[in-house]
């Protein structure tokens, strides 16, 4: 049964796994032998016969007056799969295009540690070279004592470095000792301290706004929109001036 999903994955319908995954363990088969064996009508096996031979997955010969198929290695189905890969790699630019241009202002609400990583990763992808992390309010998610969020930030500001994605943090002064030295190491990073006490920080993006609250079970706003984001960002510029290195 896993078999059969793995194949209807790779665009063979159900019926299709199962002709195929029985010939393989059967050998060579007739449209009558199969259609007992499936318990299917004959005139069905014709078309799922001709379906599979158009996709390269069975053979036929001729065996006296007999035609009988059988199924081609299933390591063709690995280059079936790469095919398919590299088909969807290269329409992908073009899916991001239609989805930007009907891309609508909107707030997201993402709730625990997974849904949280998963924005982060989603920026992360979606940044290039040269872009920049604005970050208010920075706090690493020390409020709930869980070495799990400090781990990932770690591994998260190694693959922004990688990617050579800039970062400027507004950082709570009393943090200055017990996380500022490590964001102050940091390449591609600028961090600056105001003496407040900001409980949620906020992440300005190149594509859209986090405020995230950092508890037992962390919860993270997305506002996404073009005049948000640009709201926030000119607002993170006046109070960079103000803030002290």
């Amino acid at each position: 049964m896993e078999n059969i999903k793995l194949l209807q994955q790779i665009g063979l319908t159900e019926l299709e796994a199962k002709v195929y995954l029985t010939l393989l363990k059967t050998g060579e088969l007739s449209t009558g032998d199969l259609a007992k064996k499936l318990n299917i009508q004959r005139s069905t096996t014709y078309y799922l016969f001709e379906k599979l031979q158009e996709k390269g997955l069975i053979v036929e010969s001729l065996k006296g007056k007999r035609r009988l198929f059988k199924a081609n290695n299933p390591k063709i189905l690995e280059q079936q799969a790469k095919q398919i890969h590299k088909k969807i790699k290269k329409a992908i630019p073009e899916m991001l295009i239609s989805s930007a241009e009907n891309e609508s202002d909107e707030v997201l609400l993402f709730k625990g540690y997974k849904g949280i990583q998963a924005i982060y990763e989603e920026m992360l992808e979606d940044s290039k070279v040269g872009d920049e992390f604005l970050i208010f309010g920075a706090r690493g998610g020390e409020d709930v004592s869980v070495k799990t969020y400090r781990n990932f930030y770690k591994n998260f500001n190694n693959r922004r470095i990688k990617k050579k994605i800039n970062q400027k943090i507004i950082m709570n002064l009393d943090l200055k000792k017990e996380i500022g030295d490590y964001y102050k190491k940091l390449a591609l990073t600028d961090v600056k301290y105001l003496n407040q006490k900001t409980l949620a920080p906020i992440v300005v993006f190149p594509k859209a706004v986090a405020i995230v609250q950092w508890k037992e079970q962390p919860t993270l706003f997305l506002l996404k929109g073009n005049l948000i984001r640009e709201s926030f960002k000119q607002y993170f510029e006046v109070i960079w001036k103000t803030a002290k290195p």
